[in-house]
């Protein structure tokens, strides 16, 4: 924390179980971490303002995976 935000790297669970393991500034989601859902579903790379923001890879529950550019958490381009 700093000044009562989340701030600097850490790990934020939230009561439906999805879990960020990553960096914080004021409050939001920004830089690396990897945000986990109950399902399975995983996003690892760069976010910024809670968004999937830069390089980073989504990966279903089935195993696939959707590795890319992303833009306010939209896929922009893909590898």
């Amino acid at each position: 924390f700093h000044s009562n935000e989340l701030h600097g790297r850490g790990i934020y669970c939230w009561l439906n179980l999805k879990t960020y393991d990553g960096e914080w500034e004021h409050n939001q989601m920004n830089g690396q971490g990897k945000l986990t859902w109950k399902s399975g579903e995983v996003y690892e790379g760069t976010f910024m303002s809670n968004k999937y923001e830069g390089l980073g890879v989504l990966t279903l529950p089935d195993g696939s995976s959707s590795c890319g550019i992303w833009e306010r958490g939209r896929r922009q381009g893909q590898f």
